[in-house]
């Protein structure tokens, strides 16, 4: 086993860490996230006075403190400094500096800044060391790391509900067609489309008209009153459901006594095929965005029904939303990386295509220092939501101990280890990590278990990048990986890929295979984008178009 406390200080305990970021990315609440740093950092810095915001808009509004009873007002942010000092001169940072906060420290994910933690001095009114400001800065890493996953967590649910509320519609809508399909006369459909109107709408007051022979004929009528034809003739130029006061002043002075009335056209094909007068709900509230919704629908579900009955229950099973795969596919493209890195003496270049079914691919660049930065590419057992969450775990684990110095080989047990405890045992990882010294032109490398990375060199391809071990999550305790190192001179090209590239099938079962990727990227296109555009182009032709059953992810490392 691997002493973890061998690269660790006293203050930057490694263990500790590794707990942290396991607490924070088992919870996927965001003021539970930001308490917990706070208290982190009270107990290790030694801080009295604490608080928090979060950001609103183009503000950062005050959410709870620690050590403090006021109430601050919303501040603004917008410095650069990690570890920013108060000065007493500053007016807009007057609050807090009166009360006894000194720095403001930024959580902030990728060019995002999150949320804002005001500290005050330490206990013993001594100035923060490197050390404390270093451990500060990994907490708040990871803190924001898991913020922003539980604030996507957050607003995908939101948009859940919204979704489940229009399927709702749906259902009803389902049920309304399927009441309709078991009547066999227009009277009993016009019937129960009216019982529903007035089921759904709360209304009491509404009358529909079927425009045929050129004539607007009347069906129902609970109105109360006769709707003239020289009112009804007005309707036929409404495109969408208006007001009754949207029709032309002299209609509506002359008719005034239908003031407050929705018009609902029924159109199909471009032509109209009838209007229905809806009146007040019974509640005397006004309409609400879903009732229009409604509104719309239903009447279109009548139309529909009129023309075509089958054509209607085609366009609804059309409408029926996978909300499992929009939630997955979400947290993956918000996971992977935005930008390519832009590394003096390299042509960097990555990508990835989700699947229909949402796999687990996964590939990142984390900087370490002005010369260093991992590059990381690994498939995640598994498809669907289980997948992006256990994706999501990783990357976290992943970006929380990538700035401590730590060898590659305890990277990887450490990641091993939190991947073991904290997923099924069916799920594992392949994963394939890398760091590239740009000054001294390296690529040190361990392969756990993944597709074997392709190093190029004057049109041949050199060698495969196998250097490493075995797959990670599956034991708790693993060997040690062996590694490599690679000195890349120039024209030096380095392919990652995951399994989705080899194994992508055309209409006869045959795999796109490693041949084919091999004559590929032989080739010099002239840039690593170029290269991977060139690859996809080339799987595209294959397939033919079929089914992406898995993802693909390419990465292409040009030693320029």
């Amino acid at each position: 086993m691997i002493n973890l406390m061998a690269e660790s200080s006293s203050l930057i305990n490694l263990r500790s860490v590794l707990d942290f970021s396991s607490k924070m990315n088992d919870s996927l609440e965001d003021n539970f996230i930001i308490s917990s740093t706070m208290l982190s950092l009270m107990g290790k810095l030694k801080i009295p006075k604490i608080s928090a915001f979060v950001k609103d808009q183009d503000k950062f509004k005050h959410i709870f403190n620690k050590g403090l009873d006021f109430p601050f007002s919303d501040i603004s942010f917008e410095n650069a400094e990690y570890f920013f000092r108060i000065s007493p001169t500053d007016e807009q940072y007057q609050e807090l500096f009166d009360n006894g906060l000194r720095y403001i420290i930024p959580l902030q994910h990728r060019d995002s800044t999150l949320a804002l933690i005001a500290i005050g001095d330490n206990l013993f009114k001594t100035h923060y060391s490197d050390e404390e400001i270093e451990y500060a800065k990994i907490i708040c890493s990871i803190a924001a790391n898991s913020l922003q996953i539980a604030l996507s967590y957050q607003t995908l649910q939101q948009e859940q509900k919204m979704t489940l509320l229009k399927n709702q519609v749906l259902n009803t809508l389902m049920e309304i067609s399927n009441d309709f399909s078991s009547f066999s006369d227009l009277n009993k459909i016009l019937q129960g489309f009216s019982l529903n109107l007035m089921g759904q709408l709360m209304v009491s007051k509404f009358a529909i008209f079927r425009y045929e022979n050129s004539n607007f004929v009347e069906i129902v009528n609970r109105i109360g009153k006769e709707v003239p034809n020289i009112l009804l003739e007005k309707t036929k130029s409404l495109g969408k459901i208006s007001f009754f006061n949207n029709l032309p002043k002299e209609i509506a002075a002359q008719f005034h006594h239908f003031t407050g009335y929705t018009l609902a056209p029924m159109i199909s094909n471009n032509q109209i095929k009838g209007i229905i007068f809806i009146g007040k709900r019974l509640d005397s509230k006004d309409f609400s965005e879903e009732n229009f919704q409604f509104i719309e629908i239903i009447t279109n579900t009548l139309t529909v029904a009129l023309e075509n009955h089958r054509l209607f229950l085609e366009a609804i099973e059309k409408k029926k939303i996978d909300i499992d795969l929009n939630l997955a596919l979400e947290i993956q493209r918000k996971l992977l990386p935005k930008n390519n890195p832009a590394i003096e003496g390299y042509d960097i270049y990555g990508t990835s295509i989700p699947s229909k079914k949402v796999s687990g691919d996964y590939y990142d660049y984390i900087k370490i220092n002005k010369d260093e930065t991992l590059i990381i590419i690994a498939d995640i057992s598994g498809k669907g939501i289980p997948a992006a969450l256990l994706m999501a775990n990783l990357q976290a684990a992943i970006r929380s101990i990538a700035n401590l110095g730590l060898t590659l080989n305890t990277m990887l047990h450490n990641i091993n280890s939190l991947l073991y405890e904290n997923s099924a045992p069916e799920k594992f990882a392949t994963l394939f990590i890398a760091k590239l010294n740009a000054k001294k032109n390296s690529f040190e490398y361990i392969n756990a278990g993944h597709n074997p990375p392709l190093l190029i060199n004057n049109g041949s391809v050199v060698k495969e990048l196998i250097e490493g071990g075995i797959i990670l999550g599956i034991i708790p305790d693993i060997p040690d990986f062996e590694s490599e190192t690679i000195q890349l001179s120039h024209g030096d090209r380095i392919l990652l890929y995951t399994d989705g590239v080899t194994e992508a099938m055309n209409d006869k079962d045959e795999e796109f295979g490693l041949e084919k990727l091999e004559e590929i990227v032989k080739l010099d296109f002239g840039s690593s984008e170029k290269t991977v555009e060139n690859i996809l182009s080339a799987i595209k032709k294959f397939t033919q178009n079929q089914i992406q059953f898995d993802d693909i992810t390419l990465i292409t490392i040009t030693k320029n």
